[in-house]
């Protein structure tokens, strides 16, 4: 048996994950030429930030029926106190208003 020899159902069994990954670079790279003609034609960053959201979370929608159940919650050794929930919900508060606010 040739150890470098890869089998046919190797092979298939990793080119989708590759060709996967592939995508992703070819979306990744092509956003910021679309982005930058987007904005030149006028599009506020807002308007374009809630379309990009807007068919985010219908993908996400529409991916929901396909995702497995959650696991039953184990239970968590960690108890949170009021301050730390607190000061958790004020660094929220502040990176809403710096994403929300002109800079």
């Amino acid at each position: 048996i040739n150890p470098f020899e890869i089998s046919k159902k190797a092979k298939e069994k990793d080119l989708f994950p590759i060709l996967l990954l592939n995508g992703v670079t070819v979306i990744w790279g092509t956003q910021h030429s679309a982005l930058k003609t987007i904005l030149d034609a006028g599009c506020t960053p807002a308007a374009i930030n809630s379309v990009r959201f807007l068919i985010s979370a219908l993908v996400v929608t529409l991916l929901i029926p396909y995702l497995s159940p959650p696991e039953k919650p184990k239970k968590s050794s960690i108890e949170v106190d009021r301050s730390s929930l607190l000061a958790g919900s004020e660094l929220g508060i502040w990176t809403l208003l710096d994403a929300l606010l002109p800079q």
